[in-house]
């Protein structure tokens, strides 16, 4: 499934300016991921990612079919982690 075609990704519209704005959300990005998963395309791209609190790593992380901790908290993992995790399977 394409998260963006069905509608599924964040989004405004200026009307007056004609500007449109997209930006992923973690669900989003949970969508995509899964959806890349299964479809073994192996891996996600980001573009930026120095506002992320650890919500859309743990999106990417669990999109894959990665459990969080049972305590609810964010993943311990880092970008960083998860690069190797990729790279190494």
């Amino acid at each position: 499934m394409d998260a963006a075609a069905s509608g599924m990704v964040p989004w405004l519209f200026n009307l007056a300016e004609g500007e449109f704005i997209r930006s992923d959300d973690s669900s989003a990005i949970e969508t995509k991921a899964a959806y890349e998963a299964g479809n073994e395309l192996g891996g996600v791209m980001f573009w930026e990612l120095s506002g992320d609190s650890g919500t859309l790593i743990d999106a990417v992380w669990t999109g894959f079919g990665n459990p969080l901790p049972a305590d609810g908290g964010l993943s311990p993992y880092t970008l960083d982690r998860l690069v190797w995790q990729f790279i190494l399977g």
